[in-house]
């Protein structure tokens, strides 16, 4: 399909179908959170797990998160050419992924141990051993999560986004049930035996989609032209991955030096702001890739500058007011979630501190999903790859004084710090390589949602300083949604007059008399008013 004939009603339902398997893979992910901090807490048990599955997480990240987007735009190039060849190309990947895969399971299979001893210099002997047993559980789950993510891209490829979204579902699911289930017969080992199970469960569900036509076949051409062009594209920033990808272990390395809980509480910290995240940039970063990959291979740069800035619009309308209400009701939020079994009040204030202190990952992070794309897209690897690597050193030396100074906090702070300067360098490189994205235009409505947000964390104050601790933690977050939402449409609407804000209200169809009558009132002050999508 030409991105030509990618009407602005199939982006916006694709990305609000997203949305929507998004909020509900939340809601679970959520569900999974809630259920592990009652049974362990902020323990060295979790501790462990934590430790472990940096293993499964970084391998899978390093095939399904560079191999994918790299081969995307290559498979689409191949795809509208002759269908049957860009098929052959990823069967060959798909291949060769799990070859390698089962034999990196195997090797870390046979010594466990001395992996556990290179992720945590700062363990005792049975924290180490603990950690030990948890990671063979967890590698078979390696296999299984490659071939999930280049499964994915590949129906992203052909704008097929339900079942990716809904095998994402069902393996956290499984994993929750299964954590559930077995928890009193076998402890913090019941949640790695979830998660394996889930992998494999959500494998299996986009398994049938790769196989029917014969579109994945059991061969290995290592000689096709293809397969050698997607290996020169991505092979600097696969060298570079193993690096770069590695930040959530440094970050584990460091933190088993410091008290006990440190892993735990950044990493519940971590997984509220992915979630976050998720739901801010997942759909529409999803949704926008595969159609910038398509306007970049005919050429369209007008198209391909389009769909580009209305990522970063999008991301940032949604991802400031979330901020700001996570700043100032973070608490409340993280107790209502967490606390309670094993999760004491302790661990709510120091999650809590990690959480805050992640916002700026949050919002830089979500505009980098879409922003870091252009490189893939424009195939600059081999510039990523390079820059990549010093980025984080960076990060590494700057979470080590940090940590240091603040503990664990110094390494959420970090964290933000390192996105918010990767965001800048890459928009800057990105508008070179797209030839212009309306920098003005586009600097001109952040300044907008900006303005509107600090409003509306003002307001967040007010209603905390007066409310907290009168009205009940769940009431409280539902007022502040209510009187926050409010608030922010008007200010986005009708005081700031933000573009974006406008179109999205009418593409809801919240309410069409009322969207109607708005959006002929802007157009009748604004001459031919850009369309959002």
């Amino acid at each position: 399909m030409s991105p030509r004939e990618v009407s602005s009603r199939s982006i916006f339902r694709n990305t609000v179908t997203i949305t929507a398997l998004s909020f509900l893979g939340i809601l679970v992910n959520l569900a999974n959170s809630q259920v592990s901090a009652f049974f362990y807490g902020a323990t060295p048990a979790r501790d462990a797990y934590l430790l472990a599955i940096v293993v499964p997480n970084y391998l899978s990240s390093v095939v399904s998160g560079i191999l994918s987007f790299v081969f995307i735009p290559i498979f689409i190039d191949y795809h509208i050419k002759d269908a049957q060849r860009a098929w052959r190309i990823a069967s060959s990947l798909i291949n060769l992924v799990t070859v390698a895969m089962v034999l990196v399971a195997l090797a870390g299979f046979c010594w466990p141990l001395r992996l556990v001893g290179l992720l945590a210099p700062g363990y005792g002997v049975a924290e180490a051993q603990t950690a030990a047993h948890l990671l063979r559980i967890l590698l078979p789950s390696v296999i299984f999560t490659s071939l999930v993510g280049v499964f994915c891209s590949l129906s992203y490829a052909e704008h097929r986004f339900v079942l990716p979204a809904l095998a994402t579902i069902v393996a956290t699911l499984v994993t929750l049930l299964v954590n559930i289930t077995l928890n009193h017969a076998l402890g913090i080992k019941s949640l790695a035996f979830g998660f394996t199970c889930g992998s494999a469960i959500s494998m299996l569900i986009l398994l049938p989609g790769m196989l029917r036509q014969g579109r994945w076949t059991f061969s290995l051409n290592l000689r096709d032209e293809g397969l050698h062009r997607m290996f020169r594209a991505s092979l600097p920033l696969c060298l570079a991955s193993l690096l770069y990808r590695f930040n959530t272990g440094f970050e584990r390395m460091l933190a088993s030096h410091l008290p006990a809980g440190s892993i735990s509480f950044m990493g519940y910290a971590t997984q509220i702001a992915m979630v976050l995240s998720t739901l801010t940039s997942g759909g529409i970063a999803t949704t926008v890739f595969p159609l910038i990959s398509r306007t970049w291979a005919e050429k369209d740069m007008v198209a391909t500058r389009k769909y580009f800035a209305l990522g970063i619009r999008t991301i940032l309308l949604v991802s400031l007011p979330i901020a700001a209400a996570a700043v100032v009701f973070g608490s409340t939020f993280v107790a209502l979630l967490l606390e309670r079994g094993a999760f004491q009040h302790e661990a709510t204030a120091a999650v809590t501190q990690c959480l805050v202190l992640l916002m700026g990952s949050y919002i830089f992070g979500s505009l980098g999903n879409v922003v870091a794309k252009g490189f893939y897209v424009a195939q600059k690897t081999t510039f990523l790859a390079v820059y990549n690597i010093l980025e984080t050193t960076f990060y590494v030396g700057l979470a080590w004084f940090l940590s240091r100074l603040l503990s664990y906090r110094g390494l959420a702070l970090a964290a933000s710090l390192r996105d918010t300067f990767s965001l800048c360098l890459y928009i800057f490189l990105v508008r070179r390589i797209f030839q212009g994205i309306n920098g003005r235009a586009l600097l001109r409505d952040s300044f907008k949602i900006s303005a509107a947000s600090l409003v509306l964390l003002l307001v967040f104050f007010l209603l905390n300083h007066w409310l907290a601790g009168i009205v009940d933690g769940i009431a409280l977050l539902a007022l502040a949604a209510a009187v926050g939402g409010v608030l922010y449409f008007l200010l986005t609407i009708h005081v700031f007059q933000i573009k974006d804000a406008v179109e999205l209200l009418v593409k809801l169809k919240a309410s069409m008399t009322f969207a109607r009558f708005l959006k002929s009132n802007y157009e009748k002050r604004h001459e031919n008013p850009p369309s959002m999508l």
